[in-house]
């Protein structure tokens, strides 16, 4: 019997324990748009990313590398080092900056003067874990930039 009690509870552990759900972007915010130097072939974009932790413990989040994408055409590499505590069920607001060319965002002006909108995407990989488990989270946001969020900005 007492066997069978050793045998029970490793098994019971490996299905007991459910692995951590991905944190997953629910939004993005613009909140400024700055030109980088006097040629405007750069701005700096700083908007805010809200993610959401979905699992029941608190998750820390130590290095994220992503792609933005306007159009379906790459115009920023995003690298991001800093430690950010994920609560538990929650989310969080996380402030970001983007160097941006200017010629894919100009290219797409007609998308916005009809109304269409200009759609971006952004797709990458966050390391996160807890305690000294360890663990790469995919994730990926796509939506469209219209005319409504850049009058905010005072375009």
């Amino acid at each position: 019997m007492i066997r069978y009690l050793f045998l029970a509870i490793p098994l019971l552990l490996v299905f007991a324990c459910k692995s951590p759900q991905p944190v997953e972007m629910k939004g993005v915010t613009l909140q400024s748009v700055k030109p980088v130097g006097s040629d405007l072939k750069k701005i700096l974009v700083a908007a805010t990313v809200k993610v959401s932790n979905p699992n029941p413990f608190p998750i820390k989040v130590w290095h994220t590398d992503a792609v933005c994408k306007i159009n379906g055409r790459t115009v920023s590499a995003i690298q991001v080092d800093t430690l950010i505590k994920l609560a538990p069920s929650s989310l969080t607001n996380i402030p970001i900056e983007l160097e941006l060319e200017t010629a894919p965002l100009l290219s797409s002006g007609l998308s916005l003067l009809t109304g269409a909108g200009i759609p971006y995407s952004i797709s990458g990989t966050t390391k996160a874990g807890r305690g000294g488990i360890k663990w790469s989270i995919p994730f990926e946001q796509a939506g469209t930039f219209t005319t409504k969020d850049l009058g905010q900005l005072g375009f």
